[in-house]
């Protein structure tokens, strides 16, 4: 059996440079909503919420160091959050503070946002080290 062309695809498969996708289209790729936090579960759709698209992509913008979007309530706001997280940890990955009012507040981010985010998308999962030592209440790594 010749295994020079299966070497030769990894080989490829290894320095293939990463997509050059856009928060929003990352999201629409890769990211899964966890039914336990959508009323509508699965792939996520960026027509859902087409207006968020524009904030997801300005955060790669050169020169971006703040982003303000002042909005009404339940508007996608902390999905949209949850989808540049998700972004940076698949194309860029490297520690991330995330600052909640409460520790409480911090606690429950984590448990029922930041976790269902990475387990559920397999994109994100792939990133986990494994070791359980690295999955704590205040961090994930």
């Amino acid at each position: 059996m010749n295994l020079r062309p299966q070497l030769q695809q990894l080989w490829h498969e290894c320095w293939k440079p990463p997509q050059k996708l856009k928060p929003s289209e990352w999201a629409g790729s890769h990211r899964v909503l966890n039914k336990d936090v959508s009323a509508e579960p699965g792939k996520f759709r960026n027509d859902r919420t087409p207006y968020a698209a524009g904030v997801m992509d300005c955060v790669i913008e050169p020169g971006v160091e703040e982003i303000w979007w002042v909005a009404g309530t339940q508007i996608s706001k902390t999905t949209t959050q949850e989808n540049i997280l998700g972004y940076w940890i698949d194309n860029d990955p490297g520690p991330c503070l995330i600052v909640k009012p409460t520790e409480q507040a911090c606690d429950e981010s984590v448990r029922e946002r930041w976790r269902p985010l990475i387990d559920g998308s397999p994109a994100l999962a792939r990133h986990k080290t494994g070791d359980p030592h690295d999955n704590k209440l205040r961090g994930i790594s």
